[in-house]
Protein backbone atom coordinates (compact mmCIF):
# COMPACT_ATOMS: atom_id res chain seq x y z
CA UNK A 1 0.00 0.00 0.00
CA UNK A 2 1.26 3.45 -1.25
CA UNK A 3 2.22 5.99 1.41
CA UNK A 4 1.28 9.40 0.98
CA UNK A 5 2.65 12.60 2.81
CA UNK A 6 0.79 15.21 3.80
CA UNK A 7 1.97 18.76 3.53
CA UNK A 8 2.92 21.10 6.56
CA UNK A 9 1.52 24.09 7.45
CA UNK A 10 5.21 25.85 7.04
CA UNK A 11 6.50 26.95 4.32
CA UNK A 12 9.37 24.08 3.11
CA UNK A 13 13.26 25.21 2.69
CA UNK A 14 14.81 26.40 -0.57
CA UNK A 15 16.40 23.45 -1.90
CA UNK A 16 20.30 23.70 -1.15
CA UNK A 17 22.08 23.78 -4.85
CA UNK A 18 25.22 22.23 -5.19
CA UNK A 19 28.22 24.62 -5.62
CA UNK A 20 29.14 25.34 -9.26
CA UNK A 21 32.52 24.63 -10.91
CA UNK A 22 34.08 27.72 -12.35
CA UNK A 23 33.84 27.71 -15.94
CA UNK A 24 35.78 29.18 -18.86
CA UNK A 25 33.08 31.16 -20.10
CA UNK A 26 32.73 33.19 -16.87
CA UNK A 27 34.21 36.17 -16.83
CA UNK A 28 35.06 36.78 -13.21
CA UNK A 29 36.76 34.02 -12.87
CA UNK A 30 38.09 32.64 -16.10
CA UNK A 31 41.79 33.06 -14.67
CA UNK A 32 41.07 30.42 -11.54
CA UNK A 33 39.31 28.11 -14.04
CA UNK A 34 42.90 28.00 -16.35
CA UNK A 35 44.31 27.75 -12.78
CA UNK A 36 42.89 24.48 -11.86
CA UNK A 37 42.61 23.22 -15.09
CA UNK A 38 46.66 22.66 -16.03
CA UNK A 39 49.71 25.09 -15.31
CA UNK A 40 50.43 25.98 -19.06
CA UNK A 41 47.35 28.53 -19.12
CA UNK A 42 48.88 30.50 -16.28
CA UNK A 43 52.08 30.74 -18.31
CA UNK A 44 50.54 32.37 -21.05
CA UNK A 45 48.88 35.14 -19.15
CA UNK A 46 51.64 35.62 -17.65
CA UNK A 47 53.79 36.15 -21.44
CA UNK A 48 50.64 38.64 -22.02
CA UNK A 49 51.50 40.79 -19.29
CA UNK A 50 55.00 41.03 -19.91
CA UNK A 51 54.33 42.00 -23.76
CA UNK A 52 52.08 44.73 -22.47
CA UNK A 53 54.45 45.93 -20.19
CA UNK A 54 56.97 45.61 -22.84
CA UNK A 55 55.30 47.93 -25.44
CA UNK A 56 54.82 50.23 -22.85
CA UNK A 57 58.05 50.98 -22.15
CA UNK A 58 58.76 50.93 -25.59
CA UNK A 59 56.85 53.55 -26.50
CA UNK A 60 58.20 55.82 -23.42
CA UNK A 61 61.60 55.81 -25.11
CA UNK A 62 60.31 55.77 -28.50
CA UNK A 63 58.66 59.14 -26.92
CA UNK A 64 61.88 60.43 -24.97
CA UNK A 65 64.08 59.85 -28.67
CA UNK A 66 61.88 61.93 -30.55
CA UNK A 67 61.73 64.58 -28.25
CA UNK A 68 65.28 64.86 -27.69
CA UNK A 69 65.61 64.65 -31.90
CA UNK A 70 63.19 67.73 -31.78
CA UNK A 71 65.09 69.52 -28.95
CA UNK A 72 68.36 69.17 -31.03
CA UNK A 73 66.69 70.48 -34.26
CA UNK A 74 65.38 73.37 -32.55
CA UNK A 75 68.65 74.52 -30.78
CA UNK A 76 71.08 73.53 -33.61
CA UNK A 77 68.48 75.36 -36.47
CA UNK A 78 70.35 78.67 -37.07
CA UNK A 79 73.32 77.10 -38.01
CA UNK A 80 71.79 74.86 -40.76
CA UNK A 81 69.66 77.69 -41.85
CA UNK A 82 72.38 78.45 -44.32
CA UNK A 83 71.97 75.38 -46.07
CA UNK A 84 68.14 75.14 -46.34
CA UNK A 85 67.04 76.80 -49.61
CA UNK A 86 66.11 80.22 -49.47
CA UNK A 87 62.98 82.66 -50.74
CA UNK A 88 63.87 85.83 -52.00
CA UNK A 89 61.80 88.76 -50.66
CA UNK A 90 62.38 92.29 -51.64
CA UNK A 91 62.07 94.85 -49.38
CA UNK A 92 60.73 98.41 -50.03
CA UNK A 93 61.74 101.86 -48.05
CA UNK A 94 58.89 103.75 -47.18
CA UNK A 95 60.78 106.69 -47.64
CA UNK A 96 61.06 105.82 -51.44
CA UNK A 97 57.80 105.55 -51.99
CA UNK A 98 56.83 108.91 -50.69
CA UNK A 99 60.03 110.59 -52.58
CA UNK A 100 58.13 109.21 -56.12
CA UNK A 101 54.82 110.51 -55.10
CA UNK A 102 56.70 113.79 -54.30
CA UNK A 103 58.64 114.26 -57.68
CA UNK A 104 57.35 116.65 -59.62
CA UNK A 105 57.44 116.00 -63.13
CA UNK A 106 57.67 119.53 -66.07
CA UNK A 107 56.22 119.26 -69.02
CA UNK A 108 58.63 120.56 -72.39
CA UNK A 109 57.96 124.25 -73.63
CA UNK A 110 56.68 123.37 -76.71
CA UNK A 111 54.06 121.14 -74.97
CA UNK A 112 52.83 124.00 -72.51
CA UNK A 113 50.65 126.58 -74.05
CA UNK A 114 52.39 129.85 -73.57
CA UNK A 115 49.95 132.54 -72.00
CA UNK A 116 50.33 135.90 -73.67
CA UNK A 117 51.39 138.94 -71.36
CA UNK A 118 48.97 141.15 -70.02
CA UNK A 119 49.60 144.48 -71.34
CA UNK A 120 46.85 146.18 -69.97
CA UNK A 121 48.19 145.57 -66.45
CA UNK A 122 50.87 148.14 -64.29
CA UNK A 123 52.92 145.68 -62.32
CA UNK A 124 56.07 146.55 -60.57
CA UNK A 125 58.61 145.37 -63.83
CA UNK A 126 57.04 149.04 -65.29
CA UNK A 127 57.85 151.52 -62.39
CA UNK A 128 61.58 151.78 -63.59
CA UNK A 129 63.64 154.79 -63.34
CA UNK A 130 66.64 153.23 -66.13
CA UNK A 131 69.17 154.82 -68.14
CA UNK A 132 68.97 153.56 -71.89
CA UNK A 133 71.16 154.13 -74.90
CA UNK A 134 68.52 155.00 -77.38
CA UNK A 135 68.93 153.80 -81.21
CA UNK A 136 69.47 157.17 -83.16
CA UNK A 137 69.57 157.91 -86.15
CA UNK A 138 73.41 158.09 -87.24
CA UNK A 139 72.57 160.18 -90.63
CA UNK A 140 70.66 162.40 -88.70
CA UNK A 141 73.26 162.66 -85.71
CA UNK A 142 76.40 163.30 -88.43
CA UNK A 143 73.87 166.21 -89.97
CA UNK A 144 74.05 167.80 -86.56
CA UNK A 145 77.44 167.15 -85.95
CA UNK A 146 79.05 168.81 -89.42
CA UNK A 147 76.51 171.55 -88.57
CA UNK A 148 77.78 172.07 -85.00
CA UNK A 149 81.01 172.07 -86.67
CA UNK A 150 80.66 174.08 -89.81
CA UNK A 151 78.83 176.97 -87.15
CA UNK A 152 82.36 178.14 -85.61
CA UNK A 153 83.44 180.18 -89.20
CA UNK A 154 79.95 182.21 -89.50
CA UNK A 155 80.33 182.66 -85.79
CA UNK A 156 83.56 183.92 -85.91
CA UNK A 157 82.71 186.25 -89.25
CA UNK A 158 79.97 187.57 -87.25
CA UNK A 159 82.07 188.44 -84.28
CA UNK A 160 83.68 191.17 -85.23
CA UNK A 161 80.92 193.19 -87.38
CA UNK A 162 80.09 195.01 -83.80
CA UNK A 163 83.82 196.31 -83.55
CA UNK A 164 84.04 199.76 -83.83
CA UNK A 165 87.96 200.05 -84.72
CA UNK A 166 87.79 197.70 -87.77
CA UNK A 167 87.15 200.41 -90.90
CA UNK A 168 84.82 198.91 -93.01
CA UNK A 169 87.50 198.67 -95.96
CA UNK A 170 89.75 196.18 -93.83
CA UNK A 171 86.73 194.03 -93.27
CA UNK A 172 86.70 193.68 -97.44
CA UNK A 173 90.50 193.93 -98.64
CA UNK A 174 91.44 190.63 -96.74
CA UNK A 175 90.88 187.53 -98.07
CA UNK A 176 88.72 184.76 -96.29
CA UNK A 177 91.65 183.01 -94.76
CA UNK A 178 93.70 185.88 -93.57
CA UNK A 179 90.52 186.92 -91.34
CA UNK A 180 90.13 183.99 -90.20
CA UNK A 181 94.12 184.00 -88.76
CA UNK A 182 92.91 187.65 -87.73
CA UNK A 183 89.88 186.67 -85.93
CA UNK A 184 91.31 183.78 -83.97
CA UNK A 185 92.72 184.34 -80.64
CA UNK A 186 91.60 182.35 -77.73
CA UNK A 187 89.58 185.68 -76.05
CA UNK A 188 86.93 185.20 -79.05
CA UNK A 189 87.61 181.12 -79.35
CA UNK A 190 85.84 180.39 -75.55
CA UNK A 191 82.59 182.26 -76.49
CA UNK A 192 82.64 180.49 -79.63
CA UNK A 193 83.08 177.14 -78.37
CA UNK A 194 80.70 177.62 -75.58
CA UNK A 195 77.69 178.60 -77.99
CA UNK A 196 78.96 175.56 -80.35
CA UNK A 197 78.94 173.13 -77.21
CA UNK A 198 75.31 174.05 -76.11
CA UNK A 199 74.05 174.26 -79.46
CA UNK A 200 75.06 170.49 -80.53
CA UNK A 201 74.48 169.09 -76.90
CA UNK A 202 70.55 170.59 -77.23
CA UNK A 203 70.12 169.00 -80.56
CA UNK A 204 71.71 165.80 -79.35
CA UNK A 205 69.27 165.90 -76.30
CA UNK A 206 66.36 166.74 -78.34
CA UNK A 207 67.38 164.14 -80.69
CA UNK A 208 67.87 161.24 -77.90
CA UNK A 209 64.62 162.53 -75.67
CA UNK A 210 62.51 161.83 -79.33
CA UNK A 211 63.76 158.43 -79.50
CA UNK A 212 63.50 157.15 -75.83
CA UNK A 213 60.25 158.69 -75.58
CA UNK A 214 58.65 156.75 -79.06
CA UNK A 215 60.45 153.88 -77.25
CA UNK A 216 58.98 153.77 -73.81
CA UNK A 217 55.72 154.85 -72.81
CA UNK A 218 55.79 155.62 -68.62
CA UNK A 219 57.12 157.91 -67.28
CA UNK A 220 59.49 156.46 -65.47
CA UNK A 221 61.31 155.11 -68.16
CA UNK A 222 62.78 158.90 -69.66
CA UNK A 223 66.23 159.46 -67.78
CA UNK A 224 69.73 161.09 -68.77
CA UNK A 225 70.60 158.53 -71.60
CA UNK A 226 74.04 159.22 -71.00
CA UNK A 227 74.83 161.82 -73.25
CA UNK A 228 76.55 164.05 -71.14
CA UNK A 229 80.08 165.06 -70.88
CA UNK A 230 81.85 161.52 -70.91
CA UNK A 231 80.89 160.37 -73.98
CA UNK A 232 78.80 157.27 -73.97
CA UNK A 233 81.74 155.78 -71.65
CA UNK A 234 79.50 155.23 -68.84
CA UNK A 235 75.69 154.59 -68.35
CA UNK A 236 73.68 153.26 -66.00
CA UNK A 237 71.01 149.91 -66.70
CA UNK A 238 67.53 149.26 -65.46
CA UNK A 239 66.80 150.37 -61.78
CA UNK A 240 64.88 147.84 -60.46
CA UNK A 241 62.80 147.84 -57.24
CA UNK A 242 63.59 144.58 -55.09
CA UNK A 243 60.66 145.13 -52.59
CA UNK A 244 56.82 145.49 -53.02
CA UNK A 245 55.73 148.89 -53.96
CA UNK A 246 51.79 148.65 -52.39
CA UNK A 247 50.61 150.56 -55.48
CA UNK A 248 52.62 152.89 -54.86
CA UNK A 249 53.70 155.75 -58.26
CA UNK A 250 57.42 155.54 -57.76
CA UNK A 251 58.53 157.20 -61.37
CA UNK A 252 59.18 160.64 -60.27
CA UNK A 253 60.50 159.50 -56.85
CA UNK A 254 62.64 157.08 -58.92
CA UNK A 255 64.28 159.94 -61.80
CA UNK A 256 65.24 162.53 -58.65
CA UNK A 257 67.00 159.03 -57.06
CA UNK A 258 68.66 158.30 -60.45
CA UNK A 259 69.43 162.06 -61.48
CA UNK A 260 71.40 162.75 -57.96
CA UNK A 261 73.33 158.74 -58.39
CA UNK A 262 74.50 159.33 -62.37
CA UNK A 263 75.92 162.77 -61.17
CA UNK A 264 77.73 161.61 -58.09
CA UNK A 265 78.97 158.58 -60.23
CA UNK A 266 80.41 160.53 -62.99
CA UNK A 267 82.37 162.32 -61.36
CA UNK A 268 83.74 159.63 -59.75
CA UNK A 269 84.57 157.54 -62.62
CA UNK A 270 88.64 156.67 -62.46
CA UNK A 271 90.96 157.24 -65.51
CA UNK A 272 90.76 153.54 -66.97
CA UNK A 273 87.61 154.06 -68.12
CA UNK A 274 88.24 157.05 -69.92
CA UNK A 275 89.59 157.00 -73.29
CA UNK A 276 92.27 155.79 -74.61
CA UNK A 277 91.80 152.95 -72.47
CA UNK A 278 88.31 152.47 -72.26
CA UNK A 279 88.16 149.94 -69.49
CA UNK A 280 84.78 147.74 -69.59
CA UNK A 281 82.87 146.58 -66.63
CA UNK A 282 79.35 145.78 -65.00
CA UNK A 283 78.21 146.72 -60.90
CA UNK A 284 75.00 145.75 -59.60
CA UNK A 285 74.43 146.75 -56.06
CA UNK A 286 71.68 146.51 -53.83
CA UNK A 287 70.86 148.99 -51.24
CA UNK A 288 67.41 150.07 -50.03
CA UNK A 289 66.30 153.54 -48.87
CA UNK A 290 64.08 154.13 -45.84
CA UNK A 291 61.20 155.98 -44.54
CA UNK A 292 63.54 159.32 -44.33
CA UNK A 293 65.80 158.58 -47.10
CA UNK A 294 68.69 157.23 -45.56
CA UNK A 295 70.60 154.24 -47.49
CA UNK A 296 71.01 151.04 -45.47
CA UNK A 297 72.43 147.46 -46.25
CA UNK A 298 74.37 148.20 -49.86
CA UNK A 299 75.72 145.47 -50.68
CA UNK A 300 77.63 144.22 -54.42
CA UNK A 301 75.40 141.40 -56.50
CA UNK A 302 78.07 141.03 -59.16
CA UNK A 303 81.50 142.55 -59.19
CA UNK A 304 83.76 144.14 -62.04
CA UNK A 305 86.65 142.76 -60.93
CA UNK A 306 88.22 146.31 -60.41
CA UNK A 307 88.51 148.34 -57.34
CA UNK A 308 88.28 151.55 -58.82
CA UNK A 309 85.39 150.36 -61.49
CA UNK A 310 83.50 148.92 -57.64
CA UNK A 311 84.77 151.84 -55.88
CA UNK A 312 83.34 154.58 -58.57
CA UNK A 313 79.82 152.89 -58.25
CA UNK A 314 79.70 152.64 -55.06
CA UNK A 315 80.42 155.85 -54.31
CA UNK A 316 77.79 157.57 -56.20
CA UNK A 317 75.21 156.11 -53.89
CA UNK A 318 77.30 156.73 -50.91
CA UNK A 319 77.58 160.79 -52.28
CA UNK A 320 73.94 160.82 -52.97
CA UNK A 321 72.95 160.13 -49.26
CA UNK A 322 70.74 160.80 -47.86
CA UNK A 323 67.93 160.59 -50.52
CA UNK A 324 64.39 162.82 -50.25
CA UNK A 325 62.03 160.64 -47.89
CA UNK A 326 60.12 158.47 -49.46
CA UNK A 327 56.87 159.41 -50.77
CA UNK A 328 53.37 159.42 -47.80
CA UNK A 329 51.40 157.08 -49.59
CA UNK A 330 54.02 154.58 -49.07
CA UNK A 331 53.33 152.65 -45.84
CA UNK A 332 56.57 149.99 -45.91
CA UNK A 333 59.12 150.77 -43.98
CA UNK A 334 61.78 150.64 -46.83
CA UNK A 335 62.11 150.46 -50.62
CA UNK A 336 64.71 148.03 -52.15
CA UNK A 337 66.54 149.19 -55.16
CA UNK A 338 69.17 147.58 -57.11
CA UNK A 339 71.13 149.87 -59.54
CA UNK A 340 73.59 148.07 -62.65
CA UNK A 341 76.78 150.80 -63.45
CA UNK A 342 77.77 149.63 -67.22
CA UNK A 343 81.42 151.01 -67.75
CA UNK A 344 81.69 151.35 -71.98
CA UNK A 345 78.95 149.08 -72.97
CA UNK A 346 79.40 147.35 -76.38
Amino acid sequence: MALTQIPSLQDPPPPVQPPREPDLYDPEHWESAYSQMHDFPTLLIQAQDELARSRKREAFWMSLFVHAVLMLLILSFPKFEKYLPQRVVMRVRPGANQQKELTFLTAPPDAQKVQKPQTDKMSDKNRVAMSKQPKLDRQELKKLLDASRAAPPQQAAQTPVPQPQAPPQQQQQPSPPQVAKLQSPPVTQKPSFSTQGMSAGKAIEEASRAAAASRSKYPGDNGDLGLGQRQNTARMGPLEITTDTQGVDFGPYLQRVLHEVKQNWYSNIPESAMAPLLKKGKVTIDFAITKNGQVAGMRYVFGSGDVALDRAAYGGITASNPFPPLPSEFNGQYLGLRFTFFYNPD
